[in-house]
C-alpha cells in the first residue's frame, strides 16, 4: 500500500472541506457560473406525447362536427287528426241461382237421324246415301290396312333375309379360317420334319468325321467340312 493510499484510508472518515463560494470561484476562473446538466428526453416519449395531443384534437373536432350536423328527433309523433273511417255494414249475400233444367237438344229439322250397323249417325244427306258412303269407305280402309300389313311383312322378310345372308358370310369366313389354320399346321409339320431330317444327316456326317484318326481330321478339307457341319447345326438348333 502506497503513502497516498494510506493517507486516504486514514482520512476517509474526516469531514471534507468544501468551498461555499464555489460558484464565485468558478465564475472567476471560467467567466460564468456552472449550471446543472440538462437531461435530454428520449424521442419515443416525445412521439407518444404528440400522438396523444393529435388524438385529443381529433376527438374534439369529431364531437363538434357531430353536434353541428345532428338533427333533433321528435320525442313523440303527433296524433292523426283525421277521424277513423266507420266500417261499412255487411252486405247481404245473394242466393246462388240454380240453373233451370233445359230441354234436351234436338237436331234441326234438316238433319236426318240414321242407324247404320247399330250406330246412330246424324247427317244432312238421306240415310240411304249415308249408308252407301260408309259402306264405300269401308273397303278403302280395309285396303289401306292390308297394304300396311303387307309392307310390314315385306320388311320382316327383308330383315330375315339380311340376317341369313350375314350368317352365311360368317360361316364362310369361319370355314376359310379353319382351312387356313389346317394348311398352316401342315406346313409347320413339314418344315419341322425337314429340319429334323437335316439335323439327323448332319449328325451322321459329324460322327463319321470324328471317327477318323486325329491326323486325318486335321487335314484342311475334313476340318472345313466339320466346321460347316457345326455351323449349320447351330443355325438349325439341332
Amino acid at each position: 500500500m502506497g503513502v497516498q493510499d494510506r493517507d486516504w484510508y486514514r482520512d476517509r472518515r474526516e469531514p471534507q472541506l468544501r468551498n461555499p463560494d464555489w460558484q464565485k470561484e468558478y465564475a472567476r476562473w471560467y467567466g460564468k457560473p456552472a449550471r446543472g446538466a440538462r437531461l435530454g428526453v428520449h424521442w419515443t416519449i416525445s412521439l407518444m406525447v404528440w400522438v396523444a395531443v393529435l388524438l385529443v384534437v381529433y376527438i374534439a373536432a369529431k364531437q363538434l362536427w357531430l353536434g353541428g350536423n345532428g338533427t333533433a328527433v321528435p320525442s313523440s309523433q303527433t296524433a292523426s287528426t283525421q277521424p277513423a273511417r266507420t266500417a261499412a255494414p255487411p252486405q247481404r249475400q245473394s242466393m246462388p241461382t240454380v240453373p233451370q233444367p233445359t230441354a234436351r237438344a234436338t237436331p234441326p229439322a234438316d238433319v236426318n237421324k240414321c242407324v247404320i250397323n247399330g250406330q246412330t249417325v246424324y247427317t244432312e244427306a238421306p240415310c240411304g246415301q249415308a249408308m252407301r258412303a260408309l259402306v264405300g269407305n269401308a273397303p278403302a280402309a280395309e285396303a289401306s290396312g292390308s297394304v300396311r300389313q303387307r309392307e310390314m311383312e315385306e320388311a320382316a322378310a327383308a330383315a330375315k333375309r339380311a340376317e341369313e345372308q350375314l350368317a352365311r358370310q360368317w360361316d364362310q369366313r369361319m370355314a376359310q379360317r379353319d382351312r387356313d389354320l389346317a394348311a398352316e399346321q401342315v406346313a409347320v409339320q413339314q418344315q419341322v420334319s425337314a429340319v429334323n431330317a437335316e439335323c439327323a444327316r448332319l449328325k451322321v456326317d459329324r460322327d463319321g468325321i470324328l471317327r477318323l484318326s486325329v491326323t486325318t481330321q486335321q487335314l484342311s478339307p475334313w476340318r472345313d467340312n466339320l466346321n460347316f457341319i457345326r455351323k449349320r447345326m447351330n443355325e438349325l438348333r439341332c
